[in-house]
């Protein structure tokens, strides 16, 4: 089980589950969860999502894009560890961007048939995505005289 926090240091932080040695101590307490990873952000991020067929994680982020990040990377030297001796985190993994709105993204859900993300931001539209393919199918506008908040399917 894993655990994503957006913080506002422009860091992401992954904990995951501690398992202990037997199953009986599992059901018996809350789990417990420790820090395992820690990314630095490109700019503050404001929202995230799991997206469950595709096995993705999207974050929404205030330069009004969504990201696809591989929390399992290792992420890329960051060049202000280079030149300091601070120890920084290194860069979340982008395995690709999207910047089809232009203002803050407030939902993201997934769409089954066909398999693809849906997006909704205050500029008043949705935008479909297939996150496979890397396309963007349609955007809807003109349907809405105030900025969409939430996305349910």
């Amino acid at each position: 089980m894993t655990i994503v926090v957006l913080g506002s240091d422009k860091r992401l932080y992954i904990y995951t589950k501690v398992t202990s040695l037997t199953n009986n101590e599992d059901q018996q307490r809350p789990p417990t969860f420790e820090n395992s990873k820690t990314f630095q952000l490109p700019c503050l991020a404001r929202r995230v999502w799991y997206l469950q067929k595709h096995r993705a994680w999207l974050v929404s982020f205030t330069d009004n894009t969504v990201k696809q990040v591989d929390i399992d990377a290792k992420g890329e030297a960051r060049m202000a560890e280079k030149l300091s001796n601070k120890k920084a985190p290194p860069f979340v993994g982008v395995v690709q961007t999207l910047s089809h709105h232009s203002d803050e993204i407030t939902d993201c859900v997934e769409v089954l048939i066909p398999l693809c993300i849906a997006t909704c931001s205050k500029d008043k539209t949705i935008v479909l995505f297939d996150l496979q393919n890397r396309v963007k199918l349609r955007t809807i506008s003109d349907q809405h005289e105030t900025w969409i908040f939430r996305l349910r399917y």
